[in-house]
């Protein structure tokens, strides 16, 4: 490792990172905005409270790299559930399955992020990094380079019979760094059940940076397994 702080390496990749993910259209300010979080703040040590059993420094000076979209169908296991449900397939934080953006007669839209910010952008934009906590670095790391993720959009007073499963696995050829996000909207009376079957089964070690937003509103019921 070089003597430069493990803030300023992440902004080095950040400014390396390719600026082609769809999400840039939505994310755009709030990407630098995150940057500049982790550079200011810092990355908590163990003298922080709710990370005094967790050396997060470590995990993050320890990764090289960030996996980017391009390499989410290596060595990635994405069998489904034996379960009966609607189920995408993820790699790495990024959407793999042939079908990624379901849209229904009911006006239900689920799949993946990216696809969903660029075909619905002001919908993504009115929620995306509304529930996060600005002063929190570890959430800012996850803005700053999270590139897809899951999306479900629950219109009002419908309900889904099926559920949904995401089958999301972690896996690429040296240790780096992963980032996925979900973002769930339940509109008033909507109702879902959705189930996160997370995996890594790759030799190498990965870090995975996960952040999970979720509204559900008067009435709505969310089942999350």
């Amino acid at each position: 490792m070089s003597n430069i702080s493990v803030e300023n390496r992440l902004k080095q990749l950040f400014d390396e990172r390719p600026g082609n993910s769809r999400l840039d259209n939505v994310l755009g300010d709030l990407r630098m905005g995150a940057i500049a979080t982790v550079v200011l703040q810092g990355i908590p040590s163990k003298k922080a409270e709710n990370y005094r059993y967790t050396d997060i420094r470590a995990i993050y000076e320890s990764q090289q790299s960030v996996v980017s979209c391009a390499q989410a169908d290596n060595g990635c296991q994405t069998e489904c559930l034996p379960v009966e449900s609607e189920c995408f397939k993820m790699c790495n934080g990024c959407m793999v399955s042939h079908q990624k953006l379901v849209e229904t007669q009911q006006g239900v839209i689920l799949g993946s992020l990216a696809e969903a910010a660029d075909r619905y952008p002001y919908l993504v934009g009115e929620y995306l990094n509304r529930a996060t906590d600005s002063k929190n670095t570890i959430e800012a790391i996850n803005t700053a380079f999270v590139q897809d993720g899951f999306f479900l959009y629950v219109p009002k007073n419908v309900e889904l019979e099926q559920h949904i499963s995401i089958r999301d696995s972690y896996c690429a050829a040296n240790s780096a760094m992963t980032f996925s996000r979900a973002l769930v909207i339940m509109e008033p009376n909507a109702k879902a059940t959705v189930i996160f079957d997370t995996h890594s089964e790759c030799e190498n070690q990965m870090a995975n940076n996960s952040l999970r937003e979720f509204f559900v509103k008067d009435g709505a019921k969310l089942n999350i397994i």
